[in-house]
Parts: C-alpha cells; sequence; structure tokens
C-alpha cells in the first residue's frame, strides 16, 4: 500500500519555562469547595474553614534575612499551547496520540483518514491513509502500529503499511486499543484480546475469559490486566513448546464499583497504586495484590465523562469530553487543568518527547503542556520589588453559590414548596362543573275534509311548540387515600434527584471558577514586575465573565476595586 506525505509547517514540541518571583512573607490563601450536597443548603462553614487552606506549596517568613533568602515555591501551574498539525479529520479533530519510547523521540497523531509523523525536527508530515484511527503505539524497532476500525496495521520506520490484523472476522478487525509491552503486542478488539511476540503469529486469550469487548489492557508482559465488558481480569501468560499461550485468568472483583457505568481505562502505571480503573465518572484504585478497591470520585467539570487516564510529568491526568483535569497523585486534589485544555474536549493523552510535559489530542487538535513555576525567591536574599496591581475584591464563596441558586432558581425553596403543596393536596377537592344545555322545537300540519250543506270543506291545523332547558351542577369529591400516601410522590422524587443533580454541577463549576480566578488574583498580588501580569489578568477577567454568567451580573456589581492589589495587612 502506498501512503501518501503531505508537510505542514509546526511548532516545536519544546517549551521554555519562565519562573515568577514573589516576596516570601507573601501567603496565598485559597480553598477547596466541600460537598456540594452541603453546598445546597448554603451553609457550608467548611467552606469557610478551606479559604485558609493553601493550594500553593508556600511557606510564611518571620522576617529575617535567612527567611527572605530561603528559597519558596508554589505549585506549578501548567503553560498549553497548541501545536499546528493539519489534521485531516473532517471536523473530528485528533483522535490517538503516542510518542516513541527513546531518545529523539518521534510523535504520531491519528484521526479519521490516517496517521501523521513528526520528525525531529518537529515538524509533521502525513504517514499512512488508515480510515478511523482509534488508538496509536510505538513497538520495538520504532515500528508504529496504529489500531483503527478498519484492522490493526504496522507501519515500519521505512514508511512500509502492512496489515497485521490479528483475525479475519468484521468484528476482531475492529480494533479498540493497541499496546506494546516488553515486545509483546496486545491488541484489544470487539471479541477479546490478542497477543503475539513475533509481531505476525497471533494468540487469542480465550479460555477462560469471557467472549466481549475489551475496553482497554495494561500490565507486563507475562501478566495484563484486562477490560471484559464490566469486568476486570487479571491474566498470566507463558511461553512453552506450542508457544505464548494463556495460563490462567482470574476475575478480579471492583468492591463498590458503579452499576450504571462501563470502566473505560486502566492503568498500572500510577506511582503508590498497584492498578487503577478509570469509569466515566468515578475511579477504582488498589495499592497491593492484597488491598481492596478503593473506590474515589475525582472532581471532574460539570456534566464531564472520562475516557482515558494516565500518569505524566510527577502527575495523573484524566481525559474527559469537558476538558482535562490533573492531580499529584490518584487521591487528589483534582483540578481543571489550565485553558484551553481544562476546557476542550480530550481524547488521547501521551506525554511529551522530553518526558517532562503532556501532549493532549482532542477535536482542536493538539495541545502541548510543560509546567511553569509560578513562585521563587530572590536570590539576592533580600524582598523583591513587588507589582502593585489594581485587583479587585471578590465576595465570599457563600454569597455567589447563594446568588448562582437564587439566580437559576435552584435553591431548596423550589422542593419545598412542590412537596407542600403535595401534602396538602388531599384535603383539596376535585371540582367538577357541568353546564347543559337541551333546545327542542316542534311543529305540525293537520290537514282535514269535510261535507257540509252540500259543499266540500278543506280544514288545515297547524301548531308549533318550543323548549330551552338549563341545567348547572357542582361536584366536589375528595379522595382521602392521597393523605396517606400519594402517587404523584415518586415524581417529586424523580424531580428532586434531578434538580440535586444540576444544583451540583452548577456549584461544582461555581467552585472551580472561583477559586482558580482567586489563585490567579493572588499571584498578580504577590508578583513581580516580570510576571506575566497581561495574561493572568485576561484569564481572571474570564473566569469573572464565567461567574457573571452564573450569577446575572450579581459577582462584578459586588466586587470591589481598591487603589491597589494588597491588602493594608498584607503589604511588605
Amino acid at each position: 500500500m502506498r501512503s501518501d506525505e503531505r508537510r505542514s509547517r509546526s511548532d516545536e514540541l519544546v517549551d521554555r519555562k519562565p519562573a515568577l518571583r514573589c516576596h516570601p512573607q507573601q501567603r496565598i490563601r485559597a480553598g477547596i469547595c466541600g460537598a456540594c450536597l452541603a453546598v445546597f443548603a448554603l451553609a457550608a462553614p467548611a467552606i469557610a474553614r478551606g479559604l485558609d487552606a493553601s493550594l500553593h506549596a508556600g511557606a510564611v517568613g518571620d522576617g529575617s534575612a535567612a527567611s527572605a533568602a530561603a528559597m519558596t515555591w508554589s505549585a506549578p501551574a501548567w503553560r498549553w499551547r497548541r501545536v499546528a498539525v493539519n489534521a485531516s479529520g473532517q471536523g473530528q479533530g485528533i483522535l490517538a496520540v503516542a510518542v516513541e519510547p527513546r531518545p529523539g523521540a518521534r510523535v504520531a497523531i491519528g484521526d479519521l483518514e490516517g496517521v501523521s509523523l513528526a520528525t525531529a525536527a518537529g515538524r509533521f508530515r502525513f504517514a499512512a491513509r488508515v480510515p478511523g484511527v482509534t488508538d496509536l503505539a510505538f513497538g520495538a524497532g520504532g515500528a508504529l502500529w496504529i489500531a483503527s476500525a478498519d484492522g490493526l496495521w504496522r507501519l515500519s520506520p521505512e514508511g512500509q503499511l502492512s496489515d497485521r490484523s490479528p483475525s479475519p472476522g468484521e468484528a476482531a478487525r475492529v480494533i479498540r486499543r493497541v499496546l506494546v509491552l516488553e515486545g509483546l503486542v496486545v491488541a484489544a478488539t470487539e471479541v477479546g484480546a490478542w497477543v503475539s511476540r513475533d509481531e505476525r503469529t497471533w494468540t487469542r486469550l480465550a479460555d477462560g475469559l469471557p467472549r466481549a469487548p475489551i475496553a482497554a489492557a495494561a500490565g507486563r508482559a507475562d501478566g495484563l490486566w484486562l477490560l471484559v465488558g464490566r469486568e476486570l481480569w487479571r491474566t498470566t501468560l507463558v511461553v512453552d513448546g506450542s508457544g505464548l499461550r494463556l495460563r490462567e485468568a482470574r476475575r478480579v472483583p471492583i468492591q463498590s464499583a458503579p452499576t450504571s457505568e462501563l470502566p473505560v481505562d486502566l492503568t498500572t502505571e500510577i506511582p503508590g497504586a498497584e492498578i487503577a480503573v478509570l469509569y466515566p465518572r468515578a475511579l477504582a484504585v488498589r495499592v497491593g495484590p492484597q488491598s481492596p478497591f478503593r473506590m474515589l470520585r475525582p472532581v471532574l467539570p460539570p456534566g464531564a465523562v472520562a475516557s482515558r487516564i494516565r500518569p505524566g510529568a510527577e502527575r495523573v491526568w484524566i481525559a474527559t469530553d469537558q476538558g482535562l483535569v490533573g492531580a499529584p497523585g490518584f487521591a487528589g486534589p483534582w483540578r481543571r487543568a489550565e485553558a484551553p485544555a481544562g476546557s476542550e474536549p480530550a481524547r488521547g493523552l501521551a506525554t511529551t518527547p522530553e518526558r517532562d510535559g503532556l501532549l493532549v489530542a482532542g477535536p482542536s487538535g493538539l495541545l502541548r503542556g510543560a509546567p511553569v513555576l509560578l513562585a521563587q525567591a530572590d536570590p539576592a536574599g533580600g524582598p523583591p520589588e513587588v507589582a502593585l496591581v489594581p485587583l479587585p475584591r471578590d465576595p465570599d464563596i457563600r454569597a455567589v453559590q447563594a446568588a448562582s441558586l437564587q439566580y437559576l432558581d435552584l435553591g431548596p425553596g423550589r422542593m419545598r414548596a412542590l412537596r407542600a403543596g403535595l401534602s396538602k393536596r388531599g384535603w383539596l377537592p376535585v371540582l367538577s362543573v357541568r353546564l347543559a344545555a337541551a333546545r327542542d322545537k316542534r311543529w305540525g300540519e293537520d290537514h282535514d275534509q269535510s261535507f257540509l250543506s252540500g259543499d266540500t270543506r278543506f280544514l288545515v291545523d297547524r301548531d308549533e311548540d318550543k323548549a330551552l332547558d338549563l341545567e348547572a351542577s357542582l361536584v366536589m369529591t375528595w379522595d382521602l387515600g392521597q393523605l396517606a400516601f400519594d402517587e404523584d410522590a415518586i415524581d417529586i422524587s424523580r424531580e428532586h434527584r434531578l434538580i440535586v443533580s444540576l444544583r451540583d454541577n452548577v456549584l461544582d463549576e461555581i467552585n472551580q471558577l472561583y477559586f482558580e480566578r482567586r489563585g490567579l488574583l493572588e499571584q498578580l498580588r504577590a508578583g513581580r514586575a516580570d510576571a506575566d501580569v497581561q495574561g493572568i489578568s485576561l484569564r481572571a477577567a474570564e473566569l469573572g465573565a464565567g461567574l457573571d454568567a452564573w450569577t446575572g451580573g450579581w459577582f462584578s456589581a459586588t466586587s470591589t476595586h481598591p487603589s491597589h492589589g494588597l491588602d493594608p495587612e498584607e503589604r511588605p
């Protein structure tokens, strides 16, 4: 098969890391919102106490020369930029991304029409036409494995494309994932998992495993973890005289697993965890072979559905259809990535060739992110100059939450009114009013003939009757059984669950916007003159506009604007 080639100009996959410095005596305070159901009552004191929790690992100096010269770092933020790749996915963007695991690594991206490769100079070229790419993985010797909806393909380092599908069956040619582990190629298909050591002969893992679609695979060459339907399986592989075969397949139960969701991904690369299984809205983690699974609920964007999990650059990342979220470890705290990665759908994740950043594939293209240090002590030992920037003083988070619930009519009073009305319904009669009208009209004509006195006479009798009857009735009936149980209470409960879920999503969005904005304002308040004031200010204004949209303009109308950015007690 001949592969088409096309060249496109691209940004380099290398990003500089500027650093901002702040005074060591500046203390950055922010908080992480508590549970949204507690916010539902609008009386969550834990939120107020959370404002003193540090989001940045800064230190508070004592004013001495020693503390002023000590180095103070804050938690790194991430800077994201787009990489021009000219994907040809007919509006679908990039579906998969992979990085070659060796020095001078190449980057591969796939879309609906094929695969492009980035050369050492960082420029992408079209390498192979494979429709419907679903996953990518580099193998031994620089070969690229391409999983697609129409088979499994191998692209050699010389650019030769060959079909290496494990089975000719139509369902077996639908490859969901491809994985290369220590020379072992694993193909996850609609009808099971296939493995190969020589990249030509395939062995199907069938003994003991159910015949079901494989969602994901992870592990080592001698043992694989497989997501088979909604179940997690642990397999052991051996090589004997007959070749590679499955020695054991054992189902591993996941305690408290969501019953309404299927697992979508898994990984064995998170530090401190043996395995982590990702669900659309949950994360199951097991730290050791004898430990039970721990079910976690990462803080995802409102309404988001997770699809991929991957560790990289000392963080754990989850790709969702509403943006990228990350955390220092599986236990959190989870927060949305900086724009644009945090607000655009993400599909594929891969670490950068330098292993210090992340590549994110999505409908809008390819994003490259790298950590940026937010704070650093003055190496000269003296307090740095502080850039005084006019900054607003935002209202308290509880006031913002209350304003948004009131504006959207999602407060608790709505459901209380519905339940109160339902409880009084049995005492109220069903009123029936009936009006009836009957109109009757009758007429007749009789003819007769008589002979009188030698003369014939013709007689005609005519008569006409009219009648109008009106009837009105008022009927009241009581169903006293509703006082004990009203069937509509089930509908009220269902409506209540929907409102609680909607309110939870709204408050989650409010909390993320508010505390990300607060963190940016604290950076400006403690920043130096060389800080990226314009970019941070624009991002803070963007978050403020989002809060305005959720509160109907109340947020900006309530925020105050002092003459300078430092509170009196925070001035150096």
